[in-house]
C-alpha cells in the first residue's frame, strides 16, 4: 500500500502543501481533515493560483462531527482496504499539523488515540511554546509519544474560499526535528537523529523535498531552531503592529510616523534580549550575541516587511473578527523566556495586551473588555 499523509488545517498554508503534495507524479496517498462541518458536498478540489495555477482532486476527506471522525464518501474513488473503512479509529503514521497555534491541543485530542510512538507530526505554524503544551496535556507519556517535527514556512499565502489559497510570494519550508527549550531532557535523544532513519517520516520527507514550488527541504535540528527563532521575531513586531493598526505590512515602513519605527526598534531591543541570553540546549555553532543583536534582528524585520509589503497578516484578520489570535506563542512566548531569565519585555507585553483588548473589543461588539484570564495566563512565568 502507498504511505498515507493526512493534513489537518486547510487554511492558506495547509491548501498549499496538499495541492503540492497531490501534484507530484509518484504522488503519496492523501487524507485532508477537516475539525469543522464542511461548507459542501460533492467532489472537493484544491485550488492554488498566485506563483503558480493548480487544481488537484482525488483525495480522501475526513470530517470531525459529533465527537467522531467520519470518511466523506465519493471523494478519491478508489477501493481502500477494510482496516480504513473507520477513520474514528484508523492508524495514522503521518500528520501534517497547519492549524493555528492556539488550535493545535484540541485539535490533537481528537487524534490522539490514532497515534503512536512510530507516529510523526509536522507542526507548520507560527509561534514557539506549542510543543510543550502538546506533551502535557495530549502526549504526557514521553515513551508513547510520537516523532515531532518543525516546518518553517516563508511563502507568502492568502486564502481565498475553502480549499482555495493565493500563492502571493515564493520563499521556502525548511523542516527537521523539533528542538525543545524548556524540557531538553524530554527529547535529547530525537535532537541528532536522523530523521529520515524514522519509518513513518521517511515518506513525509521525501514527498515534501521533491514538491513543487514549496522549496521545501530537510535541515538539521540546529537549522530549525535558527530559522524557528528569526521568524518569531519577526512575526512578534509585524502581526501584532498590523492588527493594531489595520494595516498592510509594508505600511509600517512607509508611513511618515516616525514613531511606528521608533516602537519596532523598542521591541526588537527586548526581542533581543530575550534571545541573546537563551541558554541553548545542545552544542552548537549558532552565534546568539551575533544573530540576534537588535540591529541585526531590525534589519531583517524590514526586509522581511519590504519583501512582502501588500501581505496583511492572520493576526489583523483574527482580530478583525473578534477571533482567538496566536499571540500567546508569539510575544507571549517572549515573555514568558525573559520572566524565566529575568528579563523584562514591558513594550511587548503593552502590545500583547492591547491586541488582546481589542480582539474582546471586536467580539463583543466594542465593549471595552479585557482579554480573558486564560490569554492573560500566557504571559505568566514558566
Amino acid at each position: 500500500m502507498s504511505p498515507r499523509i493526512h493534513i489537518i488545517g486547510l487554511g492558506s498554508v495547509g491548501v498549499i502543501v496538499a495541492n503540492a503534495l497531490a501534484s507530484l507524479r509518484q504522488r503519496p496517498d492523501l487524507t485532508l481533515m477537516f475539525h469543522r462541518r464542511l461548507s459542501c458536498e460533492g467532489q472537493l478540489s484544491l485550488t492554488v493560483n498566485g506563483i503558480y495555477n493548480n487544481v488537484r482532486s482525488g483525495f480522501d476527506v475526513e470530517e470531525f462531527h459529533d465527537g467522531h471522525w467520519k470518511r466523506l464518501p465519493g471523494q478519491s474513488g478508489r477501493r481502500r482496504p477494510s482496516s480504513y473503512d473507520d477513520p474514528h479509529v484508523s492508524p495514522i503514521d503521518t500528520l501534517i499539523v497547519a492549524v493555528k497555534a492556539n488550535y493545535t491541543r484540541s485539535v490533537l485530542n481528537t487524534v490522539k488515540h490514532r497515534l503512536s510512538r512510530n507516529s510523526t507530526i509536522l507542526f507548520l505554524q507560527n509561534g514557539m511554546g506549542i510543543l510543550e503544551e502538546v506533551d502535557e496535556s495530549v502526549f504526557p507519556d514521553p515513551e508513547q509519544r510520537p516523532h515531532y517535527m518543525i516546518g518553517i514556512n516563508t511563502n507568502g499565502t492568502s486564502r481565498t474560499g475553502q480549499l482555495s489559497a493565493h500563492h502571493t510570494s515564493l520563499g521556502e519550508m525548511p523542516f527537521g526535528m523539533a528542538p525543545r527549550l524548556s524540557s531538553p531532557e524530554l527529547s535529547h535523544g530525537q535532537w541528532h537523529q536522523d530523521p529520515r532513519l524514522i519509518r513513518s517520516a521517511r515518506p513525509m520527507i521525501d514527498a515534501l523535498s521533491n514538491s513543487p514550488n514549496l522549496n521545501a527541504r530537510l535541515v538539521s535540528v540546529e537549522d530549525v531552531l535558527h530559522l524557528q527563532l528569526k521568524k518569531l521575531a519577526i512575526n512578534a513586531v509585524l502581526n501584532p503592529l498590523t492588527a493594531l493598526l489595520e494595516c498592510k505590512i509594508g505600511m509600517l515602513y512607509s508611513s511618515q510616523q516616525p514613531w511606528i519605527r521608533r516602537l519596532i526598534e523598542l521591541m526588537l531591543e527586548e526581542i533581543s534580549a530575550v534571545l541573546r541570553a537563551l541558554p541553548l540546549p545542545f552544542q552548537t555553532s549558532l552565534d546568539l550575541e551575533a544573530e540576534f543583536a537588535a540591529k541585526q534582528l531590525t534589519s531583517m524585520v524590514e526586509a522581511f516587511a519590504r519583501r512582502l509589503p501588500q501581505h496583511s497578516s492572520s493576526m489583523m484578520q483574527d482580530v478583525g473578527k473578534g477571533s482567538e489570535t496566536e499571540i500567546a506563542y508569539l510575544n507571549g512566548f517572549l515573555i514568558r523566556l525573559g520572566m524565566k531569565m529575568g528579563i523584562n519585555c514591558p513594550v511587548n507585553n503593552y502590545i500583547m495586551q492591547a491586541v488582546l483588548e481589542k480582539q474582546e473589543s471586536q467580539r463583543y461588539g466594542g465593549d471595552k473588555q479585557r482579554a480573558s484570564t486564560h490569554q492573560q495566563r500566557k504571559a505568566q512565568p514558566l
